[in-house]
């Protein structure tokens, strides 16, 4: 797992902004001097940033925030203002929406493939489960779960409701988030 840059202070970033717990909104603060190179630096930046929200997206549709000249993801941000904690690992958005910062649609997890349990059904999915499909050439459904980077099949089955239990009950077992495979 590559280790994410270390957040400024929780004291430090309380001083950059305010945070709604309810909204998910970060916004900019005034910020004092010593944030700044110089007096016009800080009024400039003040002026254009005080009182608005931290919006900046990246390609990939997460808020990031720049702050003493190093760019950050927002919801990393928000996990040490509210907890206090440095966030160890990958921080996930529980209902899959990537700028959804509120408090309650984010935890951390150990890394990756923790993260991967909680991922949406992907675009091209023809059943409309994830890890179910239909073989035409035996006729029948297959139920198959990816843990570890492993795929694993799970069996094959004459009723896709037998398939699509057969994945439940991995996803159970290998401790995928119950959002896994939402649309």
């Amino acid at each position: 797992m590559t280790k994410a840059k270390e957040l400024p202070s929780v004291a430090y970033l309380k001083e950059c902004f305010d945070y709604s717990p309810e909204s998910g909104e970060l916004v900019w603060r005034v910020r004092p001097l010593h944030h700044f190179p110089t007096k016009g630096v800080a009024l400039l930046l003040n002026n254009r940033q005080s009182g608005k929200q931290v919006v900046s997206k990246t390609t990939n549709g997460y808020t990031r925030v720049g702050v003493e000249g190093a760019r950050y993801a927002a919801h990393r941000v928000i996990w040490k203002m509210y907890t206090g904690e440095e966030p160890i690992g990958q921080i996930d958005h529980i209902n899959g929406v990537r700028t959804d910062n509120r408090i309650e649609n984010l935890r951390v997890v150990e890394g990756h493939q923790e993260n991967a349990r909680n991922m949406k059904r992907k675009i091209n999915n023809t059943s409309g489960n994830t890890g179910v499909s239909f073989n035409k050439g035996r006729g029948k459904w297959m139920a198959y779960i990816r843990v570890s980077g492993v795929m694993k099949s799970l069996g094959t089955f004459k009723d896709k409701i037998d398939a699509i239990y057969a994945r439940y009950y991995a996803e159970q077992d290998h401790g995928f988030h119950q959002n896994h495979g939402r649309v």
